[in-house]
């Protein structure tokens, strides 16, 4: 298992574990040797001791619970018999009708103070059927701004 703590902890701590058997110990251990990629020291103290003084537990309980609130506003506004994402989500995705230019719709809704971010600024293949725009549910100071 690899569990990173960017989204679930702080953005900002940038620290990935790593759980295996011992069947694996030895490969893992030397392909970690010969990758030169070096986490920070201090992050990795102030993420382990989260962790064991039971602080990560509470940042994480509290970051669900707004994430649980910020999605139930979303859908008091956008209800629909079919949402895309994920009910704990950070963003969720909001179809639109296809007819839409991307960088026309986000220019026009920013206009009237709306950013949002289209659909197509996230493809990984050549077309995509549907479009959605992205609306970020925790990038306000407070759930009654949002």
């Amino acid at each position: 298992y690899i569990s990173g703590t960017s989204k679930c902890i702080c953005s900002g701590l940038r620290v990935a574990y790593m759980v295996f058997g011992d069947a694996l110990r030895k490969d893992i251990l030397k392909a970690i040797f010969n990758v030169n990629v070096k986490t920070s020291s201090l992050d990795v103290e102030v993420i382990t001791e989260l962790v064991l003084s039971g602080k990560a537990h509470e940042i994480v309980k509290q970051k669900k619970f707004l994430a649980e609130s910020a999605n139930e506003i979303y859908s008091g506004y956008f209800s629909s018999n079919n949402p895309v994402g994920h009910p704990f989500s950070f963003y969720r995705w909001l179809p639109i009708q296809n007819h839409y230019d991307a960088f026309q719709l986000e220019t026009d809704l920013e206009r009237h103070g709306i950013r949002v971010f289209h659909s197509e600024r996230f493809i990984t293949a050549q077309t995509m059927p549907n479009q959605y725009l992205r609306v970020a549910l925790s990038s306000t100071n407070s759930l009654e701004e949002l």
